[in-house]
């Protein structure tokens, strides 16, 4: 369709015009100059049904603009990267020992063998899906998931078996919800079709939104007991935020005298919301 129309034209997707960009000059202009007047996102299924206040699917104004600020100086920026670069390398260091204590259950004959006899297979798609998911979810929330194979056995004594069930449960509900976030339904082109669901997708979006609410909200809960603790305990929470995760800074950041910047949402609502577009899901 270049070739024929050019580098920029317009098709219709369903109720919306959309504009098609095939050179880096215009794509440039579009993000730079013209930034703000494409800036709008239409209305989708899974900005009503996941979470309402997730800003990815917020159109342009002011609240849009304040959370990603935030996201940008307090997650994001190259100070807040280097303060917590210990994180992923103590990630990845869990991972290689993991590796070797499976290595290490291989049989004593076949270690004595050739090492391509005392090789081990390993699924590396859901070691590196998990080793990314736990590094995001300890800089966000400060803790990572505990997950363990049908055939896995090399995890530390004290990793107890329902702590492994509810990491597992956790895993999947954050790859079904991250998923779901980038699928599009009939209605997302034509709105007529909103009380229709024919593909079923609206409906598991809103089993997913309400198994995450609950997720986030036990997250949150968790941070706020941490911080009333220390109060009570004369330990106050670190004025620069600098060995907090992300949870604990949007609570020291979103004052609950600055929601009017948040529009209809609550200041729960906003940390919940911020939080879940933090955490990965993909499977790589």
């Amino acid at each position: 369709m270049s070739d024929k129309y050019g580098s920029i034209f317009m098709v219709r997707f369903g109720m919306y015009p959309t504009l098609v960009v095939s050179s880096w000059e215009l794509s440039k202009e579009c993000f730079t100059t013209n930034d703000r007047c494409l800036a709008n996102r239409p209305p989708s299924a899974a900005g009503k049904y996941l979470t309402s206040a997730l800003f990815c699917f917020s159109s342009y104004g002011p609240y849009w603009r304040e959370i990603r600020k935030i996201c940008t100086l307090q997650l994001l920026s190259r100070r807040r990267l280097e303060l917590l670069k210990h994180v992923p390398y103590s990630e990845i260091d869990n991972c290689i020992k993991r590796l070797h204590g499976r290595w290490m259950k291989t049989p004593n004959q076949m270690k004595q063998s050739c090492a391509a006899a005392a090789s081990i297979k390993v699924d590396m798609s859901q070691l590196f899906g998990e080793l990314t998911m736990n590094g995001v979810l300890r800089m966000v929330i400060g803790k990572t998931l505990l997950l363990k194979d049908d055939n896995d056995e090399n995890y530390p004594n004290d990793y107890h078996n329902k702590d492994i069930a509810e990491g597992q449960k956790l895993h999947k509900t954050i790859t079904e919800f991250t998923k779901l976030a980038g699928v599009s339904v009939a209605s997302d082109v034509l709105p007529f079709l909103g009380r229709l669901d024919i593909d079923g997708n609206k409906k598991h979006m809103k089993r997913i939104a309400k198994e995450m609410n609950l997720v986030a909200d036990k997250w949150l809960e968790e941070h706020k007991q941490e911080r009333r603790s220390q109060t009570l305990s004369s330990t106050a929470p670190q004025s620069n935020h600098d060995d907090n995760d992300f949870m604990d800074v949007l609570l020291s950041v979103l004052r609950e005298e600055r929601d009017e910047l948040f529009g209809s949402y609550s200041q729960r609502t906003v940390i919940k919301a911020t939080c879940l577009v933090r955490c990965p899901g993909q499977r790589l």
